[in-house]
């Protein structure tokens, strides 16, 4: 069932602990017996661990490493170190000059996530359940299913941290009290309007429906658009996508019980998909690139599976579980593994075939 939570708000102690953790070189000079006790002082509070998460799924995100890896690279370049001291400027400058740009982002998250109120509001929906919710200034937020968000609301600004799924956004006007919402890629900002966000693994797509709504790649936020009703766009930790137009009367499907693929990857529809059945999808990876188009009733796993594997010529094999680079599952729930033919396998089939007969 749909659940509200009150969560605590982190000490400045426990605030401490978690970016020394992650930060500043605690985690890689713990022992075995300090990385369970950590774990263990984590999961006793879920405030702590919501903030652990937060800074490690921006810390440990390939978008940030490949980035720190091009500064590492443009930094070097630009010093040109004579061959006998480069190994004292690697060390000396080219390295806490890096570091010291990742701490100066990772710090700013971490102060973005952190409430400055008393509490902080939990909602949170199952699979298969949408809900309605509303928030005490007068917007009110639908939630798609297996979806979770932070609600924190300020005398001067009312933020929401969308950690997990689908919402859609009907905003009161207050332009003294700006309306944010953030994701592991994307910062939103609103003042009167109604808008759609869906977080789906390194995309969040924003798609808004009325007004005008304000968004920036999370580790680039000098990098901003707007866009007003009947644009979608795409965005990741580091860069904008291309705006989209659409109809504005199509774009909350998932309210109707349906979901309307335009180009799609596969991957991305899976975890569409997931929200919405008992049993789990997963996508090989040389289907994981595919793009799909159609109409798909949320409410048909059965059908939908169908549809796919005739318009695309896919396999489909129950799976007790995965392999690492797939898309993770939960063990409770048969897995249905999508994946193109074997062609030599057919072949093979086929020269068997012929030499029985034969």
């Amino acid at each position: 069932m749909n659940r509200a939570t009150l969560l605590p708000t982190l000490t400045h102690h426990e605030e401490e602990r978690i970016c020394h953790w992650f930060l500043h070189g605690g985690l890689e000079q713990a022992t075995d017996q300090q990385r369970l006790e950590f774990d263990h002082w984590l999961t006793e509070n879920e405030a702590r661990q919501h903030k652990a998460d937060a800074i490690s799924g921006i810390w440990n995100d390939p978008e940030f490493s490949a980035a720190l890896a091009a500064f590492d690279t443009n930094t070097l370049a630009d010093e040109q170190p004579s061959p006998q001291s480069s190994y004292s400027l690697s060390n000396r400058y080219r390295w806490p000059a890096a570091i010291a740009a990742c701490l100066v982002l990772a710090t700013a998250i971490v102060l973005h996530l952190t409430p400055n109120s008393n509490s902080l509001l939990k909602l949170q929906t199952e699979r298969l359940q949408t809900s309605q919710y509303p928030l005490e200034d007068g917007s009110i937020v639908d939630m798609s299913s297996d979806t979770e968000l932070l609600v924190r609301y300020e005398r001067t600004e009312r933020h929401i941290d969308l950690t997990q799924g689908e919402a859609k956004f009907s905003v009161a006007k207050n332009p003294q009290r700006p309306f944010t919402v953030q994701t592991r890629q994307a910062a939103m900002k609103a003042l009167g309007t109604v808008f759609n966000v869906d977080q789906r693994d390194s995309i969040t797509e924003l798609t808004v429906l009325e007004g005008r709504v304000e968004i920036s790649p999370i580790t680039n936020q000098s990098q901003k658009t707007v866009l007003t009703a009947g644009q979608r766009i795409r965005v990741s930790q580091r860069a904008l996508g291309v705006i989209s137009h659409l109809d504005t009367d199509a774009s909350s499907d998932w309210e109707h019980g349906l979901l309307i693929a335009e180009n799609l990857p596969l991957a991305e529809l899976i975890i569409e998909l997931n929200r919405y059945s008992n049993r789990h999808w997963a996508a090989a990876d040389n289907v994981n690139e595919l793009t799909v188009n159609g109409r798909f009733n949320l409410r048909d796993s059965d059908k939908n599976l169908v549809i796919l594997q005739a318009l695309y010529g896919l396999e489909n094999h129950p799976r007790a579980s995965m392999d690492t680079n797939t898309i993770s599952i939960n063990a409770d729930h048969q897995t249905i593994y999508l994946t193109l033919p074997d062609m030599n396998q057919k072949v093979n089939q086929k020269t068997d075939k012929k030499m029985n007969q034969g």
